[in-house]
């Protein structure tokens, strides 16, 4: 088990000030459209489990689909790529329940950068330095506010891209990528080193983004490095394993959702189920918080970034038991 982390840092919000356009687009301007094509012709959601061959088939059908590539490149330098709708087992044990989602979605292939934050933000708050490092001392706050004003910049409205966080559900489905493993690799805890920065391999610190291996949908640290904040709210999983379809969480309480290992993590703590609870105004969970961003057709809302009640700053981040 870990230790527990140190009393929070007083809540101070990022300044307001407005980030300048960048000067010239690194990528074509892809959206991802919300209008769909005959139902006849919408491809097959992808039903895990499924290997790595069939999660690039299905990335690609969607894809073509979509009228986008697979991967994609922000204004600001940014790669996301295409997640499939589909079906999988969400969690594990007792709490493992079927989960549904209806539609297709774009996640960064990276955590939020230090380049990417100073860029959108006009700050850094990180303890350890390094431009292509994750974002960290970051509160869930921060990381919604930073996909607003990455939603704001205007070539990202002239695209019709719109950024929130991940739900819980997107971020497993994601990790997963068709897998019912313990991890996204399979079950041989002594891989983990090839795929994530861990307690084991961090040495103390965050180390640049896609530097190690990606899943099987081509995303990386999604188990270490640091822990990534999700939209929902937390809560238990509902009783009973009953199946769910587009869960977006708990509809009140003031913990939020925190997913992935991290540098601080050990190899139980990066497991692709499982799951921490943490106060959305704190920053200070050991300098291993950090975010990635999902992207949605411009005009689709997203309850999920709701703003939340904060809690007494005496509270503390657990992993789920």
């Amino acid at each position: 088990a870990e230790e527990t982390p140190g009393p929070m840092e007083p809540d101070v919000q990022p300044e307001k000030t407005s980030p300048p356009e960048p000067e010239e687009p690194t990528a074509e301007t892809i959206v991802v459209s919300s209008e769909q094509s005959d139902a006849n012709d919408t491809p097959a959601p992808a039903v895990a489990p499924f290997d790595a061959a069939k999660a690039k088939e299905y990335q690609e059908v969607w894809a073509k689909h979509l009228g986008v590539q697979v991967e994609m490149e922000n204004s600001i330098g940014m790669k996301l790529r295409v997640i499939p709708p589909g079906t999988f087992t969400m969690g594990e044990g007792n709490d493992a329940h079927e989960v549904t989602l209806t539609k297709p979605f774009m996640i960064g292939v990276h955590e939020v950068t230090q380049a990417d934050y100073q860029t959108v933000m006009m700050t850094n708050p990180s303890e350890f330095k390094g431009t292509r490092n994750p974002v960290e001392m970051v509160a869930w706050n921060d990381a919604n506010e930073f996909c607003r004003r990455l939603s704001l910049l205007p070539r990202e409205k002239r695209a019709g891209r719109v950024y929130r966080l991940p739900t819980e559900a997107e971020w497993e489905f994601a990790c997963r990528a068709g897998t019912t493993t313990t991890y996204s690799f399979g079950e041989d805890e002594s891989l983990l080193s090839r795929y994530a920065w861990t307690k084991d391999t961090g040495g103390h610190t965050t180390h640049p983004a896609g530097s190690k291996l990606p899943n099987p949908f081509g995303l990386h640290d999604m188990h270490g490095n640091v822990v990534e904040c999700c939209s929902d709210r937390y809560a238990p999983y509902p009783s009973g394993g009953g199946a769910v379809t587009d869960p977006t969480g708990a509809d009140s309480g003031s913990w939020r959702v925190g997913r992935g290992g991290s540098w601080y993590g050990t190899a139980e703590l990066c497991r692709s189920a499982n799951r921490f609870r943490f106060d959305p105004s704190h920053r200070d969970y050991d300098y291993d918080f950090g975010f990635r961003v999902t992207c949605v057709p411009s005009g689709q809302s997203s309850e999920a970034v709701a703003a939340s009640p904060e809690m007494d700053s005496g509270e503390q981040v657990e992993p789920d038991a």
